[in-house]
């Protein structure tokens, strides 16, 4: 694998994603950058708020926007919202300097909440994981399975990827 591609982690909500861009962006000295976090600088309101009163298409395009904003970084992890993989765009910039890798969990680890809107409930997240499973295999240059410890999923991300520190 190339080591100087930035990790791209992307699956479903509460798959990890956030907590194994923290621990990797720390093991590699890498930046981490929140896809979700830029978009809410973007628009200057939460996540929530953009859905509630602009809608799903108006947060993809800020999505894409901050896709193609952040694709030309270098030195960084990239956690990506769960959706990211719905628009190829995205998914042309975030692979042109990123390795991805999908964090795939089992549907019954993952946990609905109210502060994701497409993923509130039991049964929309197990739908949400069944429309986009099929994508994020066809997406990701490497599937890791995240059914156990944050650590466990760490090791295995830089024991299949060879990413080491810089430097």
């Amino acid at each position: 694998m190339n080591e100087n591609r930035n990790p791209v982690l992307i699956g479903m909500p509460t798959a990890g994603k956030t907590t194994l861009g923290k621990l990797l962006s720390k093991e590699l000295g890498r930046e981490l950058i929140e896809m979700d976090d830029e978009i809410v600088r973007k628009a200057g309101m939460p996540v929530t708020e953009i859905f509630r009163i602009f809608g799903e298409t108006y947060f993809r395009m800020l999505e894409t926007e901050v896709c193609r904003e952040i694709s030309g970084r270098e030195n960084a992890v990239i956690s990506c919202g769960g959706g990211v993989i719905k628009n190829p765009e995205n998914m042309k910039y975030l692979s042109g300097n990123g390795l991805i890798i999908w964090l795939d969990r089992k549907p019954e680890l993952l946990f609905a909440s109210a502060e994701r809107p497409l993923a509130a409930d039991r049964i929309s997240l197990t739908r949400l994981y069944e429309e986009r499973k099929d994508l994020y295999a066809h997406y990701a240059d490497l599937r890791i399975e995240n059914n156990g410890t944050p650590e466990e999923c760490l090791k295995e991300i830089i024991t299949q990827t060879g990413l080491r520190r810089n430097g």
